[in-house]
């Protein structure tokens, strides 16, 4: 990967993780019960983004990219440049794969589908924090605590 490409990638990580709860609409039952988990669905994740954004703001850690040969020293750091801790793709990613999977196992507690429902839970920030370090956009400890933090809400 280069590392345009995997921030690009990353980025579909995201949308992944966030989009995949959709998927529980799919199922008849669940379905009429669009408005419930819908809320809970926009509790999670506005709970995450704010636990994600308020930490960001409190450590104001530098992004790798910042100690990179490509970067100018005099340049001033803007607040994105600041950003690292903890992932936001990554936790987002979390809380909504996660969600996804609490769902669906609540819904059918006896489903062989289960474990594959939470191996995909499990992958998809995964790699999408995986991406993000190899994008240069966090340390392993951003994503590390990305992926905890996301996935404790979700």
């Amino acid at each position: 990967f280069e590392l345009g490409n995997s921030r690009k990638l990353s980025d579909y990580g995201l949308y992944a993780g966030v989009a995949l709860p959709a998927l529980l609409f799919t199922d008849k039952t669940m379905r009429k019960d669009f408005t419930t988990i819908g809320l809970l669905y926009v509790e999670t994740m506005v709970i995450a983004g704010g636990l994600t954004n308020t930490t960001k703001a409190g450590f104001a850690r530098a992004r790798p990219y910042v100690y990179g040969p490509e970067w100018v020293p005099e340049t001033p750091l803007k607040s994105g440049d600041q950003a690292a801790f903890v992932s936001g793709h990554t936790s987002l990613s979390a809380a909504g794969s996660f969600f996804f999977a609490r769902v669906f196992s609540d819904y059918h507690p006896d489903s062989k589908l289960k474990p594959y429902v939470w191996a995909l839970a499990a992958a998809v920030p995964a790699v999408t924090g995986y991406l993000r370090v190899r994008a240069g956009r966090h340390y392993p400890s951003d994503v590390i605590a990305g992926y905890a933090l996301g996935a404790a809400v979700g």
